[in-house]
């Protein structure tokens, strides 16, 4: 008689509860999830009309991010009441170019508003480029979740120690 051996295995899952190897790899620290960084030149505000709050005319709402020093986008106006909006356009333009990676999403990271990378001078720049119907450029980063990269070495030195 051949006795049975049932390994036990130690499985990672993913946030559906699904055991992957992308999931223990993660969960080791081999893989993080891949980060996008772009910029958006956005176009003049010349067209955009009155709204509620001067950066509600840019076409999107923001809030403090989790790090404290930079910025998010909270919600992105409307694309058919907002149509003449810098961020809503923009937007547009990068499904025309078949780009919708570039579009700006909720959730997304301003790293930097026209160079300007401190919380009050970001949030001073999109109030100046709202009043004065000037050119806007946002550098902005999104993690994405179902792309993974290796980490920079520093990174895995610390976890191997």
């Amino acid at each position: 008689r051949i006795p049975r051996v049932s390994s036990v295995s130690s499985v990672a899952s993913d946030a559906s509860g699904v055991s992957t190897q992308a999931a223990l790899l993660r969960g080791r620290g081999d893989l993080k999830n891949a980060r996008l960084t772009f910029q958006a030149d956005l176009p003049d505000t010349s067209s955009v009309h009155l709204r509620a709050s001067a950066i509600e005319r840019l076409g999107f709402r923001i809030k403090r991010a989790a790090e404290s020093t930079g910025l998010s986008v909270k919600a992105i106006s409307d694309e058919f009441r907002a149509r003449d909006t810098p961020i809503v356009e923009y937007n547009i333009r990068q499904d025309r170019r078949r780009q919708p990676l570039y579009k700006i999403h909720p959730g997304d990271r301003i790293r930097a508003v026209n160079q300007s990378e401190n919380f009050a001078e970001m949030v001073k720049e999109l109030h100046r480029a709202s009043d004065n119907e000037s050119e806007l450029r946002l550098s902005l980063e999104r993690e994405l979740a179902d792309v993974l990269e290796v980490p920079p070495t520093s990174a895995l030195a610390a976890a191997a120690a």
